[in-house]
């Protein structure tokens, strides 16, 4: 049986929460040797998550030889569900020392976090506010763009308030996401307002 076949089963079986499925299917990949194929491993590591079996999730994880930003962010959003918020932000922070840059989706976990919690709040666990600071300070603008995709209708346009410059990165990165997402997204910063088109052009020209 193909790997691509493995991975799609496997969804199945997230989408059911039948852990115990999940798990002979487990053992068929490590007999086959198809964990090192990256949808296989994220598509395990979503089975255990969904059922709320984070150890063996994390075990998947931490073995896979290759990640990429749908495996960080489907290890994130099983913490975020179940409300594991310093497992959220952690591996939020370090997926990017890694080299994985997040999407919207990895954004939207974290900033339920951040709402669920209060910024510089504390909870029936404590959340280092250092690690909301840095999250906050280096991807505010994205994540608030991530909260405005998921709360308002399709195609409306966004406006986003930051009282700092917009940082080189997240000025790539919102050119592609108001392309993809075929949206007029404008960010006010410091210095001037940003309008990105739909069509993933700053009226800025890349410089300012």
């Amino acid at each position: 049986m193909e790997c691509s076949i493995y991975s799609s089963v496997l969804k199945v079986s997230a989408t059911l929460c039948d852990e115990l499925f999940g798990r002979q299917l487990h053992c068929q990949c490590i007999k086959f040797g198809f964990l090192d194929d990256v949808s296989v491993g994220t598509s395990l590591v979503d089975t255990y998550m969904k059922g709320s079996n984070f150890k063996d999730g994390r075990n998947v994880f931490d073995e896979m030889k290759e990640r990429n930003v749908v495996t960080w962010t489907t290890l994130i959003s099983g913490y975020a569900r179940n409300s594991l918020h310093e497992e959220v932000l952690t591996l939020f922070m370090r997926m990017q020392d890694e080299g994985t840059q997040p999407n919207s989706f990895t954004f939207a976990a974290a900033l339920g976090v951040l709402a669920e919690e209060g910024v510089g709040g504390r909870g029936i666990q404590d959340i280092d506010d250092e690690l909301k600071e840095a999250v906050l300070a280096q991807h505010s603008e994205r994540l608030a763009i991530a909260f405005g995709l998921i709360s308002t209708p399709k195609g409306s346009p966004l406006l986003i308030i930051k009282n700092l410059r917009v940082c080189g990165d997240c000025h790539v990165v919102i050119k592609f996401i108001a392309k993809i997402e075929e949206r007029e997204i404008v960010v006010r910063d410091t210095n001037r307002f940003h309008h990105f088109s739909s069509d993933g052009v700053c009226s800025c020209g890349d410089f300012w």
